[in-house]
This record gives structure tokens, sequence and C-alpha cells, in this order.
């Protein structure tokens, strides 16, 4: 069984790898760059740095937390903040995966 610490590593790591794919599939809904990607969600944004490695979650332009590969730091953010930031990475890993289960089906069927 995984830590806390652990499973919001995997989750960062999961995302970060996804990075390329998310970039793509978010071009339309978030702010794009070969090196971040800014979700806006008010009054929340969520940050992913690929070359740092890290996703900030914040509001109203302060701080609330970073997620990295190692876990979690916790700055300013209530319980409720950090629900946010598990609710966004969980859906941002799960867009991922359907998207990767429709391009496999697609090939199959080529």
């Amino acid at each position: 069984m995984l830590t806390p610490e652990e499973e919001w590593g995997n989750l960062c790591r999961k995302i970060l790898c996804s990075f390329e794919l998310l970039r793509h599939v978010l071009r339309e809904k978030a702010e794009c760059s070969e090196d971040f990607i800014t979700i806006f969600d008010p009054p929340y944004t969520l940050e992913l740095f690929r070359k740092e490695e890290i996703i900030v979650l914040r509001a109203n332009g302060e701080e609330l937390a970073i997620l990295r590969p190692d876990g979690i730091e916790v700055i300013a953010a209530s319980e409720g903040d950090i629900e946010v930031l598990r609710e966004w990475c969980v859906a941002l890993t799960a867009l991922t995966f359907r998207r990767y289960i429709t391009r496999t089906k697609r090939k199959k069927t080529d």
C-alpha cells in the first residue's frame, strides 16, 4: 500500500510523462507552450512545468501547493484546495488514458 506522498508522486509522474499528449488535448482549453501548461479553473490555476517537473496549484495568484514526483508541498492550501488538486490530477490522468484507448482502437481497425 502506498503512502499519501507516494500516491501524490505517482500522480505527478503520470501527468508529467503525458505532458505532450496533454498539451495536444488541452491546446484549445488551456494556455500551452513547449514547457508549460496553464489550466484556468477560477479561482484556481493549475500550472504544469515540464522542465522543472512540478505542478503548482494557485488561487487568486497565491501559491497553494506544489506537486513533485517525490510528493506534495502544501504551502497555504486548505483541505478543499487539496481536494481540487486531487480531482484535477485524477482527471488529467484519466484524460490521457481515454485518449490512449481511443488511439489504440483506431489503429486496430485501420
